[in-house]
């Protein structure tokens, strides 16, 4: 009772409202109100139709395929044998060596393509300008040496493993 009371008194100061109101049921139906149908049974019982047996095994062997295909996914994509990227194989790669390998030609078209993909801006002819007129300066520094300049320079660092 003592808990009634304290219900009563909560709700009085948090909701006064929901404390009015009734609690009588909100949907009623009027009296007699089912009594007017009048429903017809049918006279006979309607025949009951069982499943034939292929049709159920039917189900259970499509079940059987899916559970299949989805074991079969999960070991071919779970496979912990998948090899692994060697870094140690390329770490030893001289690239000075292979792009000295490279052709003038190749290494344009190179530059084209990836500037073009790149979105630098750059138009082919302008990267193939760029690179002749670097070749040209290159071979214009390099036709002012002298040939003493450069048996002198070879003899020096002959055995030197960084001129290559």
């Amino acid at each position: 009772m003592n808990n009634r009371k304290n219900i009563n008194e909560e709700l009085e100061t948090i909701a006064p409202l929901l404390k009015d109101i009734s609690r009588q049921p909100v949907q009623t139906v009027p009296e007699g109100y089912f009594e007017q149908f009048s429903v017809q049974l049918p006279k006979t019982a309607a025949p009951v139709m069982s499943m034939s047996q292929v049709r159920k095994w039917m189900g259970y062997a499509a079940a059987a395929l899916v559970a299949g295909i989805l074991v079969t996914a999960g070991f071919i994509f779970t496979d912990s044998d998948v090899q692994r990227f060697n870094y140690e194989q390329y770490s030893r790669i001289d690239v000075t060596a292979e792009m000295n390998k490279l052709s003038d030609d190749e290494l344009q078209s190179y530059l084209a393509t990836a500037t073009v993909l790149s979105g630098a801006g750059h138009t082919s002819s302008a990267v193939s300008e760029e690179i002749n007129e670097t070749i040209t300066a290159e071979t214009a520094s390099l036709n002012q040496v002298s040939d003493e300049a450069l048996e002198q320079f070879i003899s020096e660092h002959t055995g030197n493993s960084n001129l290559k």
